[in-house]
């Protein structure tokens, strides 16, 4: 299932590409270089498009997909429920 999760975003190298940082539960950052045009904004935050791997409410986590490998070689990763957005505005 698609998704946005919040993200913080630095310039990249070049003028179109931006450095993507997601956090996972336990507040560490990864990193992925993407079009700066891949990123959508919502609510006065920048999201990531990505995909739901798994969701458990009751631990209030959910894994994740990214479009390509971060710089780490992750291809996914646990955040909290709390930093989703359902790409229709709705939180998770």
């Amino acid at each position: 299932m698609m998704m946005l999760v919040v993200c913080e975003v630095r310039p990249g190298v070049g003028k179109v590409d931006v450095s993507v940082v997601v956090r996972d539960t336990n507040n560490v950052p990864t990193f992925l270089h993407l079009d700066r045009n891949y990123v959508a904004h919502r609510h006065g935050k920048t999201y990531l498009p990505i995909g739901t791997v798994y969701r458990d409410k009751e631990k209030g986590v959910a894994l994740i997909e990214f479009p390509e490998e971060a710089d780490s070689g992750a291809h996914r990763i646990w955040v909290p429920l709390a930093s989703l957005l359902e790409p229709n505005g709705d939180f998770a």
